[in-house]
């Protein structure tokens, strides 16, 4: 058997960190021991190569000033079809390997792993920046979860974008919390998660996150839980 994985996903400033770091915390007092993995996909190889296209196609537009007409201009990657196969191809290859020693491996040892972030985030992301249709991004994600660990709880944080963008100070706009929003509520829906309230007081959120947790993960099979 291997240990239980459990993933946390929503906008930005949604408040998930927080609650991730809460549970860990909690849970190691219990004697439950679970390992915090940042899950969503990190620029390495591809890194210089994003750099180039930014100059190529965006030029010195700033997603800061007019964030709608900044993704109007990344787009046009996604417009171009041989590119845009191109990136994902590469993003996705790079991006197993990641989850591959991140969460596969230490799941197959038996660690219980809790993940701020995955392939639901990277995905719409990706959806946002190419400009897929919302029916690829469903697709892509569906696929995807075939060969890497599906979790086995989602919680979904949500909150008004306007409470999200007052508590980070590095999102590029309201607007970039807005659209991506929407498509974490159809994600999560599809996806079966355990919607949470972000504005409620995080006390009452651990509660309702320790209840479902103990409820659906850690009763049926203890054993493998507790190391």
């Amino acid at each position: 058997m291997r240990g239980k994985f459990i993933c946390f996903i929503g906008i930005d400033g949604s408040g998930k960190t927080t609650l991730i770091n809460e549970t860990v915390r909690r849970f190691s007092e219990k004697g439950i021991k679970c390992k915090y993995v940042w899950g969503s996909y990190e620029l390495f190889i591809l890194r210089p190569f994003v750099v180039l296209g930014k100059k190529l196609f965006w030029g010195d537009k700033n997603s800061r000033e007019d964030y709608i007409t900044y993704v109007s201009s990344v787009n046009k990657v996604g417009k171009s079809g041989f590119l845009s196969i191109c990136y994902q191809t590469a993003v996705f290859m790079e991006y197993f390997i990641q989850i591959l020693f991140k969460i596969g491996v230490p799941l197959m040892m038996k660690s219980n792993i809790i993940s701020d972030r995955y392939i639901y985030d990277t995905v719409i992301s990706m959806k946002v920046n190419l400009g897929l249709k919302e029916s690829s991004m469903h697709r892509i994600i569906s696929a995807f979860l075939k060969i890497i660990p599906v979790p086995d709880l989602i919680f979904f944080v949500d909150v008004p974008e306007e409470t999200a963008f007052s508590r980070k100070t590095d999102t590029p706009s309201i607007d970039y919390l807005r659209i991506r929003r929407g498509l974490f509520r159809k994600t999560a829906e599809n996806h079966n998660a355990v919607f949470l309230d972000g504005a409620r007081p995080i006390g009452e959120l651990y509660s309702l996150i320790e209840g479902s947790i103990l409820s659906n993960l850690i009763a049926p099979a203890n054993k493998y839980i507790k190391e």
